[in-house]
C-alpha cells in the first residue's frame, strides 16, 4: 500500500516480544465459551504471509475469528512493527484485474498496541451473530523474531472494538511482497450485481420454515452470481458460514428458461445433512428476493419467500448444476 492501510485489512502480524498459538488457517467459529487465560505457545520465527496463512487461493476472509477466544495482549510484549496480509486487486497486462497476495509493514504501531490492551465490553452474541470478516488475524513477534497471536478487544455483539478497526485503519505501511493469484472475475462480477458474500448457513440452516414461494417470470433478465464457503471447525464439527463471491454472469434468455424449468419441475427437498461449500445465487437485481443453489452435497434450492427465514426448499439436480456452471 505504501500508504495507509484499509478496512479491507484481513490478516496482520504484530512484531513483539513474546510467544505463539498455533500458526496457520483460522478455522474456530466462534463460541459462548469464555476468552482464554495465561500465554500462547511460541512460535519460532516470522517468515511471510504465504508461509503462515495457507488460505484457499490466497482469499484471506474472516480469518481473525479466533480472536475473540485468545488471551489479550500484555504489558509484557513490547511490540516494535506490524505486518499486514491481505487480498486485492491490480490490473492485468492487457486489461482486467489480478487478484494479490499482498504483505505490508508498519513500524509505528503505537496506537493499535494501545488498542489491543483495552478490555472486553460486555460481550454477548447477539442472537449469534459474529463479525469476523471485520477482525484481523494477528501474531506479535519479539526481537528474536518469535511470535504470539493475541485476542482482540471486543465490543457488544462480538464485533472489535472501534479503537482497534480505527488503529489498523491508521497505519502507514510499507509493501513488502506482491503475489499474483489468479485473474480476479470477482470484480466483474461485482460490477454486474454480485455481493461480494452471501450467508451459507442462513440460506440453507436448518431454522428456514417451508413455505410456497413463487420463481421469477422466465422473461426477466436473471445474473447467477457463484460463491465458496469456507470451513470453520468447533469440537470436530465442520460449519460453512458465509460465501466469498467467486465470479458471476449474465444469464441469456434461454439459460435463464432452462434452469427456471429445473428449479420449477424440482419435487421437495429430501432429508439431508451434508453441506456445500459450492453455491449459487440467482437475482435479478442486488436487492431482488433469491433463489439459491448448492452445488454440491444435498443439492438443495431454496426460493427465497416473501419474509426472512421463510422460502420454498426443493430438490435440486445434476443437470441444474451443470446449467449453472458449465460443466
Amino acid at each position: 500500500m505504501g500508504g495507509r492501510a484499509t478496512a479491507l485489512v484481513v490478516c496482520l502480524v504484530l512484531l513483539a516480544g513474546g510467544c505463539a498459538e498455533q500458526a496457520g488457517a483460522d478455522n474456530d467459529k466462534p463460541s459462548r465459551r469464555d476468552r482464554a487465560h495465561g500465554m500462547p505457545a511460541v512460535e519460532a520465527s516470522w517468515v511471510s504471509c504465504e508461509q503462515f496463512i495457507p488460505a484457499p487461493d490466497g482469499m484471506l476472509f474472516g480469518g481473525g475469528a479466533k480472536a475473540a477466544v485468545l488471551p489479550m495482549l500484555d504489558e509484557s510484549f513490547p511490540p516494535v512493527a506490524a505486518v499486514i496480509c491481505r487480498s486485492d486487486s491490480q490490473p492485468h497486462p492487457g486489461g482486467g484485474w489480478d487478484l494479490v497476495a499482498i504483505e505490508e509493514r508498519a513500524d509505528d504501531i503505537t496506537a493499535l498496541v494501545a488498542a489491543l490492551r483495552l478490555p472486553d465490553q460486555n460481550v454477548h452474541d447477539c442472537h449469534g451473530e459474529f463479525w469476523a470478516q471485520y477482525i484481523p488475524w494477528l501474531a506479535l513477534v519479539d526481537a528474536q523474531g518469535r511470535w504470539i497471536r493475541p485476542g482482540i478487544p471486543l465490543a457488544p455483539c462480538n464485533a472489535p472494538r472501534a479503537e482497534v478497526k480505527t488503529a489498523i485503519e491508521q497505519l502507514t505501511t510499507t509493501r513488502v511482497s506482491t503475489r499474483v493469484l489468479r485473474r480476479n472475475d470477482r470484480d466483474v462480477a461485482k460490477a454486474g450485481g454480485c455481493h461480494d458474500s452471501e450467508e451459507y448457513d442462513q440460506v440453507f440452516g436448518p431454522d428456514r420454515m417451508p413455505v410456497p414461494a413463487t420463481l421469477p417470470d422466465a422473461g426477466i433478465p436473471m445474473r447467477v452470481c457463484r460463491f465458496l464457503a469456507e470451513p470453520t471447525v468447533e469440537d470436530g464439527r465442520t460449519y460453512y458460514l458465509r460465501g466469498l463471491l467467486q465470479d458471476g454472469e449474465q444469464l441469456t434468455a434461454a439459460g435463464w428458461a432452462a434452469v427456471r424449468h429445473e428449479i420449477d419441475v424440482a419435487p421437495p427437498a429430501a432429508p439431508c445433512n451434508q453441506v456445500s461449500p459450492r453455491f449459487a445465487v440467482l437475482r435479478e437485481k442486488s436487492w431482488s428476493r433469491p433463489v439459491s443453489v448448492e452445488a454440491d452435497g444435498c443439492r438443495r434450492v431454496l426460493i427465497e419467500g416473501s419474509e426472512f427465514n421463510l422460502g420454498d426448499m426443493r430438490q435440486g439436480s445434476g443437470k441444474l448444476v451443470s446449467l449453472l456452471y458449465h460443466r
